[in-house]
């Protein structure tokens, strides 16, 4: 699709090898497809494109449970992506990358650990995300450089 061709476009353009990323489904849960798994010093980062989530994003979670993947992460423009959506998807150490203007337009999001702005998907980023990162939900300082005003 057009989503998945722009975060293919975005990941070859920080640097990721495109001959790196394939299309796999995970090896415990079938039923779960990674629109794109590559290696990044050493680690293992499987991502979930999905334009909005529906219920969608539940499966994804139960991989989460049960997947070897070092780095699981869900890219959203994030139309339905609610409060309780994040939350549950957080607490299964899923990463979340949010469409900018949603992202900005959305305080809970903006205050959440582990939910970043499509604009944050670079290197640095991926490099600092780890699995079985403590999931904390206590508010996030927001700079007022985040904040639309």
């Amino acid at each position: 699709t057009n989503y998945e061709d722009r975060i293919l476009s975005v990941l070859t353009n920080i640097g990721i090898k495109k001959e790196k990323i394939t299309k796999i489904h995970d090896k415990n849960d079938s039923s779960t497809e990674f629109d794109f798994f590559f290696e990044l010093n050493k680690l293992t980062y499987g991502i979930g494109a999905k334009r909005t989530l529906r219920e969608r994003y539940k499966q994804f979670i139960k991989t989460a449970q049960m997947s070897q993947i070092d780095v699981m992460i869900e890219i959203t423009l994030g139309l339905d992506l609610n409060e309780e959506k994040a939350k549950a998807i957080r607490r299964h150490n899923v990463f979340i990358f949010v469409a900018d203007e949603i992202y900005n337009s959305k305080e809970y999001l903006q205050s959440m650990e582990g939910v970043y702005s499509v604009k944050k998907l670079n290197l640095k980023t991926l490099k600092s995300l780890k699995k079985n990162s403590k999931v904390n939900f206590r508010k996030r300082k927001i700079s007022s450089h985040n904040r639309k005003l």
